[in-house]
Formats: C-alpha cells, sequence, structure tokens
C-alpha cells in the first residue's frame, strides 16, 4: 500500500503506511516541523498528530499564517482553564473559545475573581506553557465522559447534548488533554502548551452559562495572544490608547 501525501505546491511524498502531519513536516525540514501548528484539508483542520491512510492533499499550517491564531488562542482558552482548576480545583468550568483577537473561558467560582486574580493565574499559565505539555486527544463514549466530568455540571449537560459529528458516533465525545487537565473539544490544538508564549489575561466580567438569563451567572475571563511578542505588544497598545479615547 502506498499513501501520497500531496503538498500545496504540488509536490508528493509517498508513503507505506499511515503518515502524521508532524511526520511530513519533518520530512521536508526541521524547520518546518517546529514552526508547524497543524494540517488543513478540505478546509477542515486536524491537529499535526492525526494520522493519514489514504491519498489526501494537505496544507501545512505554520506559526505565519492567520489561521494559526484561531488554533493558538482556543489552545490558550483550555490552558487559562488548566491554570485556574490549578488554583481553584473547586471551580466549575463552562466553555473557552477563541474569539477575535483573543479568547475567553466562563468559570464558576466559589468565591468570586477580582482583577487582581488575573496576574497569578497568567503566572500558572506560564509554567503550565514553559512545561511543554503535549495535547493529546481521545474519543469516548459518554459514559465513561460523564464519570470523567462527574463533578462538573455543565460539562455534563454539554455532554449530554453533544451532537455527533462526521466520523464521530451518537454516544461518542472528544477529549483533549494535557498533564492532569482535561476538557471536551473536538480541536484541534497546538502541538504543545510551549507555543502560547505571548499572551495576556486583559479583564473579567459576567455573562449566563450559554447566553440564557435564566442560567447561572459566570465569571468570564478575556485574554488574548498572539505567536510574536511585538503583535502582543502592539495589540496591548492599540487597547490602551482606545480606552484613552
Amino acid at each position: 500500500m502506498t499513501i501520497n501525501i500531496t503538498l500545496t505546491d504540488g509536490s508528493v511524498r509517498e508513503y507505506r503506511e499511515p503518515v502524521n502531519g508532524l511526520q511530513v513536516a519533518s520530512d521536508i525540514s526541521n524547520s518546518l516541523a517546529k514552526d508547524a501548528v497543524c494540517i488543513e484539508v478540505n478546509n477542515k483542520f486536524y491537529d499535526l498528530s492525526y494520522a493519514f491512510t489514504s491519498d489526501v492533499k494537505i496544507r501545512i499550517v505554520t506559526t505565519r499564517d492567520l489561521d494559526a491564531l484561531h488554533i493558538l488562542r482556543h489552545s490558550a482558552a483550555h490552558i487559562l482553564a488548566q491554570a485556574v482548576l490549578n488554583l481553584f480545583p473547586d471551580t466549575n468550568y463552562g466553555v473557552g473559545p477563541s474569539i477575535e483577537n483573543g479568547f475567553y473561558y466562563d468559570f464558576k467560582f466559589s468565591k468570586p475573581l477580582s482583577e487582581v486574580d488575573l496576574s497569578n493565574i497568567e503566572d500558572e499559565m506560564l509554567r503550565i506553557s514553559k512545561e511543554k505539555q503535549d495535547f493529546v486527544r481521545n474519543t469516548i463514549p459518554k459514559s465513561e465522559a460523564k464519570k470523567i466530568f462527574k463533578n462538573q455540571p455543565f460539562k455534563i449537560e454539554l455532554i449530554d447534548s453533544a451532537e455527533s459529528s462526521e466520523g464521530v458516533e451518537d454516544n461518542i465525545v472528544s477529549t483533549y488533554s494535557n498533564n492532569n487537565f482535561i476538557d471536551l473539544c473536538m480541536g484541534p490544538h497546538i502541538p504543545n502548551t510551549g507555543f502560547l508564549k505571548y499572551f495576556k489575561l486583559t479583564k473579567l466580567s459576567g455573562a449566563y452559562w450559554r447566553g440564557d438569563e435564566n442560567n447561572p451567572q459566570l465569571q468570564r475571563i478575556y485574554g488574548t495572544a498572539w505567536f510574536a511578542k511585538d503583535d502582543l505588544e502592539k495589540y496591548i497598545t492599540q487597547q490602551e490608547e482606545a480606552e484613552k479615547r
């Protein structure tokens, strides 16, 4: 069996067994492998660890691509939740998407946070980043997921309402874990937490669970993340000037 991987420049690489995106990037150059974030196939993004078993045309997404910022920021939201749970273990966590120029995550704390707490959470996120923890995707039965998240009511609700997606059965959900932290997610994510270097938590606000005022009110932590230090500093300066105006 031969698997033909076609790259964006039209070149083709042949493999005799299933191959993942990181292996393909590594075969091209070590610098590309170091800079690679994820793989795109037919406008859908996959983790670098995703193995291809048949002929496919791929695009290797790197830190220089705008598409990679969405992946970085969604991953930053996971690392934010991980840091919060490390510091405040009895916290309930909801959802954390990427948004324009940043990300957020919603939490229910036993005691409300203040702006002062953001600095400690940032420090914990930085510690996690320096450990370069791998993001690992798994698909598990909903029944198993409910055991994992038995003390997390928002996650249980998400599991119950999770719909099947392409290639995933109705009773299966996907999770991502790094170190001892685990979250529900379809992905993809940055290869490891070390890709998150330039970030800042920006503010706290209130938010109703799932945007419904009949649901519990949570605290939302906002942040921004970039691949380059200059981009982060430029964004922060722009926000500060906008506030002055």
